[in-house]
């Protein structure tokens, strides 16, 4: 009986075992092998950039005065055309004051009434401070006209006020230069309806000018180390050789639609015949060479709006690391941040792996 049961037990146990190891082989056949996928990758290195850059610029006045009327309405004369020089308090344009006018002559009603009401409140009070004297009013009386003397008085004062407003802005339906300049532009014409604030003249104070430049965001930041840049402007149409400026401006936000920034720069010495609209060009160096950073634009990886990020291989595997680009130079991108020099990275093959992928680095022979 013994014997059975031994016999029993063991066919038990090597079929369940039999069981196990099928089970185990069917698992490991089902599961599959991890790729490893060929990638070409470089070694990121820092290389000189080039230090001589030209700008295209346009000439403008360095102090320029936007003029506008401080009331709307349609304007009825111009009295100075482009290129016109102005004194301090000429008239420049008028506009249709008939609405202001009417403004005023309500104003003037309004104040005549105002010191006739005061005039009747004045005697009133003088007249109850005498019969109060004599007790033939009460004290009630005395002051319900004492409070309309000073209802009077303060109506007095408010329709005076309305009046000066509506006579000043009679006098702001002519627009009057506010320094001597030169007209270099008029933004309105003759039975054109403006607006209050609306510019309609720019004038240009002094002879002083710059030269404007846009300056894409990856290079503003030379400019404000203008210390370490030689900066020349050359005008064709002048016919003057390159001469030294200065940088003098930069605008602290960038254009929402070319998103570059707006710089002005001024010649160091007066150059004659420089006007206002003729192009230039700015030339700056530097005066100490430059390493830069670059990686392949191939080596790029981005998805979803996330920040730009290269493939940086660490052993046999890759990992992503977000980096700040500069400035793009043919197939070549500048990393301002993010990498380091020496760091080996991913070149080409990048639309194939993912964080932590076990990689081959391809040598450009198959095996």
């Amino acid at each position: 009986m013994s014997k059975k049961i031994t016999i029993i037990v063991v066919v038990v146990a090597v079929f369940a075992g039999y069981l196990l190891y099928a089970r185990f082989s069917e698992k490991e056949s089902t599961q599959p092998a991890q790729t490893i996928i060929n990638v070409k990758t470089i070694h990121a290195a820092r290389e000189t950039s080039a230090s001589d850059r030209v700008y295209p610029g346009v000439v403008s006045p360095r102090n320029e005065s936007l003029l506008a009327f401080q009331v709307g309405g349609r304007i009825t004369e111009r009295l100075v055309e482009m290129g016109d020089r102005v004194e301090k308090g000429q008239v420049l344009m008028k506009i249709d004051p008939t609405d202001v006018r009417l403004r005023l002559d309500t104003a003037r009603a309004g104040l005549e009434k105002a010191r006739s009401d005061i005039s009747l409140a004045q005697t009133n009070l003088t007249r109850y401070l005498n019969l109060f004297d004599k007790g033939a009013v009460s004290k009630s009386q005395l002051d319900e006209t004492q409070n309309a003397y000073n209802a009077a008085d303060a109506a007095l004062k408010q329709a005076q006020a309305s009046y000066n407003e509506a006579n000043r802005q009679l006098g702001y339906t002519e627009l009057k230069a506010e320094n001597d300049g030169v007209i270099v532009e008029k933004r309105a014409e003759v039975a054109q309806v403006v607006a209050a604030g609306q510019t309609v003249v720019i004038i240009q104070q002094g002879d002083e000018m710059d030269i404007k430049i846009d300056v894409p965001e990856q290079r503003v930041r030379d400019f404000h180390s203008a210390e370490n840049i030689d900066i020349t402007v050359a005008v064709t149409a002048i016919g003057a050789e390159s001469a030294p400026a200065q940088v003098r401006d930069i605008s602290p936000q960038a254009d929402p639609v070319s998103r570059t920034y707006s710089v002005k720069v001024s010649p160091l010495s007066k150059l004659e015949g420089l006007a206002n609209g003729m192009t230039a060009s700015v030339r700056t160096l530097w005066r100490v060479e430059q390493y830069v950073l670059s990686v392949p634009v191939s080596a790029l990886y981005r998805t979803d709006g996330q920040p730009y990020s290269v493939w940086v291989v660490s052993g046999d595997r890759v990992f992503k690391r977000a980096v700040e680009l500069g400035e793009f130079s043919g197939d070549d991108v500048q990393i301002l941040s993010g990498l380091f020099a020496g760091d080996e990275i991913v070149a080409a093959g990048i639309l194939r792996i993912e964080e932590g992928q076990q990689i081959r680095r391809w040598t450009g022979t198959n095996e």
